[in-house]
């Protein structure tokens, strides 16, 4: 009679680096979604969008004077306008969320690490 070898189902801290690059990723997309549905930041990323904004030659912003040239322009020109903003602010607010997703997924890993030592020792 042959035994079974055993498996132990994979917990955070088991995962290979490919699967925290998804993990960390996943997550960032989800904090993107999230943090999209706030207006404070959505405003916070527009601030930033908006303040490192180079200045035209009329000495407005570009990013003023792109919104202005969208609001006189026709539906076409507006839709391309907020579909490109929208994409500036994704990149920002996943800046920021990837850090966090990155700091979470360690952090879940390090206590999943913790919590195998702790079982392993009380064993």
């Amino acid at each position: 009679m042959s035994a079974l070898p055993y498996h132990r189902l994979k917990g955070p801290g088991d995962f290979e680096p490919a699967d925290t690059d998804d993990r960390v990723a996943e997550l960032t997309e989800q904090l993107v979604e999230e943090r999209m549905e706030s207006p404070r930041h959505v405003a916070e990323a527009l601030d930033e969008i908006g303040g490192w904004s180079d200045h035209n030659s009329d000495g407005n912003t570009i990013f003023s004077a792109d919104l202005a040239a969208a609001l006189n322009g026709g539906q076409g020109a507006r839709d391309a306008y907020f579909a490109n903003l929208e994409t500036k602010v994704r990149d920002y607010l996943r800046r920021d969320a990837s850090t966090d997703a990155e700091f979470r997924v360690s952090q879940q890993d390090a206590d999943a690490a913790e919590m195998r030592a702790e079982q392993r020792d009380a064993a």
